[in-house]
């Protein structure tokens, strides 16, 4: 090892007496050890860095997320609001079918009345002893 010298304040020289003094090391060795320990610190404080941006990077994702929450619970209430609609429109409709049905039936009373008032007497008392035939409903369509 190359011995070297140079000059510390007294202030500077008990800090390190007292520091090797605390680890049970001689001054010179304490001194070796700070001086190596560099190396450790800039790599620790390269690591602090590297921790630091992936924190950065962890926080823009937790805002990330949350923006896209908010958006899947937006898309959730729409969807929500659209099955209402669909049902809705269903239900209407059934609705429509039902009064269709009811008015193609009420057609056909009708028809049926306006057939027999017109029908001559003969077929009328016909219909009332033997009942109507489906071939002479289809025949008078």
């Amino acid at each position: 090892m190359t011995q070297i010298s140079f000059r510390l304040d007294d202030e500077l020289l008990s800090e390190l007496d007292a520091e090797a003094d605390d680890r049970d090391v001689p001054r010179s060795k304490h001194m070796r050890d700070t001086l190596e320990s560099r190396e450790r610190r800039r790599e620790l404080e390269n690591e602090v860095e590297r921790l630091r941006e992936e924190l950065t990077a962890v926080r823009d994702q937790a805002a990330d997320v949350e923006e896209l929450t908010k958006q899947v619970e937006e898309l959730e209430r729409e969807n929500e609001r659209l099955q209402r609609e669909r049902r809705q429109l269903l239900e209407q409709r059934e609705e429509h079918t039902e009064l269709v049905r009811y008015a193609e039936q009420q057609r056909s009373v009708v028809e049926r009345r306006e057939e027999r008032r017109d029908a001559p007497v003969w077929r009328r008392a016909k219909w009332w002893v033997l009942g109507r035939s489906n071939d002479e409903t289809a025949a008078a369509e």
